[in-house]
């Protein structure tokens, strides 16, 4: 069991006004062209090419990177660029393509993950639903496997601790891809405004509860014109449905304040515990 591979290989893609290298910033790193081939890729999912590839979309960092007075450090980030570089720099011509093996542990470890890939594709199971994108799975891993063994420049086959690595990251990725594309992990809408909401209720409750003085009411009323306003959840229908599903389950309460402006009330039992939890 054994993988190809070219000990060195250049760049790959062909720079063009329609297709870039994915290094540079094209059309296919923007966010709207992400929707589209998130479009593309559900179109053409039986022709089986995009289960070869590894598809993420991770969960914005907007609001969450903050600054720091001391400096990152970055020496390992340097020497695998510099390691890139040298792949990416080497002369092609005259390399003979070698073969990258597995130890005998790692031979066995791979037959163990394949079995237990191909059962969670069986009908009912966890990767049915998805199975032209599992069936790759482990041909993927040894790939990754194999990119790990040379990037890191050990030496020998392949170990079962390198596979297991490469195995981490391909499953990271299957369960991504299963996110993104699979019927069965569709939100409804209304649902995910009714979390992003209430995400962003415990929010002001962290900030409001951080300045109160000791003894002080934890029941917080907020104008609920000013929580659509400055809230996550921008449209006048959603919003009406969110809350009212919010209401229903006991989170918030409505009432009228001062000069019968609509008050949003926030339980104190249930978005304390929430606030403190997160």
């Amino acid at each position: 069991m054994g993988w190809r591979h070219s000990s060195v290989q250049s760049c790959p893609w062909k720079v063009g006004v329609r297709q870039r290298c994915p290094h540079d910033r094209g059309p296919y790193g923007s966010t709207g062209c992400a929707r589209k081939m998130k479009k593309k890729i559900k179109q053409q999912r039986g022709l089986g090419l995009w289960a070869r590839f590894l598809h993420a979309w991770p969960t914005s960092t907007i609001g969450l990177r903050t600054a720091h007075r001391h400096e990152p450090d970055w020496r390992a980030l340097r020497m695998f660029h510099a390691r890139l570089r040298y792949y990416l720099n080497a002369q092609v011509a005259g390399v003979d393509r070698v073969v990258s093996e597995f130890t005998e542990d790692a031979k066995d470890k791979w037959r163990q993950r394949f079995n237990e890939v191909e059962a969670m594709m069986q009908p009912g199971g966890y990767l049915h639903d998805i199975s032209d994108a599992a069936s790759k799975l482990m041909e993927n891993a040894a790939r990754i496997a194999a990119l790990l063994h040379h990037l890191g420049e050990d030496e020998g086959n392949i170990t079962t601790d390198t596979l297991e690595r490469a195995y981490v990251i391909a499953w990271f990725h299957i369960t991504e891809f299963k996110r993104i594309h699979s019927a069965e992990c569709q939100i409804p809408q209304w649902v995910m405004d009714c979390q992003a909401l209430e995400r962003y209720l415990v929010r002001l409750c962290q900030e409001c509860w951080a300045y109160q003085a000791p003894g002080a009411s934890t029941c917080m009323s907020i104008p609920l014109n000013e929580v659509f306003r400055k809230g996550p959840v921008r449209d006048h229908g959603r919003f009406a449905i969110a809350i009212n599903q919010l209401v229903l389950h006991n989170k918030v309460t409505i009432t009228f304040g001062p000069n019968r402006k609509r008050m949003l009330n926030l339980m104190p039992l249930h978005f304390q515990a929430n606030a403190i939890a997160s």
